[in-house]
């Protein structure tokens, strides 16, 4: 039996490697995910994906891999949604 904890990660987790690849641009994530933006938007609040700080040189956080792990284990690691 799969896990549905498991599964509601791997999907958050999959969202926000897709976000990240896009620059956090919703429109192109959706896109390349092949979906409609106002799904993934629909996603991105029942998972509860922020985007990361930005920093110093204006670009998002998830350009630094360091954050960008930061930011990924903190939502792997939470409970159910």
């Amino acid at each position: 039996m799969i896990d549905p904890a498991a599964v509601r990660r791997a999907k958050r987790v999959a969202l926000l490697r897709v976000l990240s690849m896009s620059e956090w641009d919703v429109t192109e994530a959706a896109r390349r995910a092949g979906l409609n933006r106002t799904y993934m938007h629909s996603l991105i609040r029942r998972h509860r994906v922020r985007r990361p700080p930005f920093t110093k040189t204006g670009k998002c956080g998830s350009h630094s891999t360091k954050a960008w792990r930061k930011h990924a284990a903190e939502f792997t690691n939470q409970g159910p949604t």
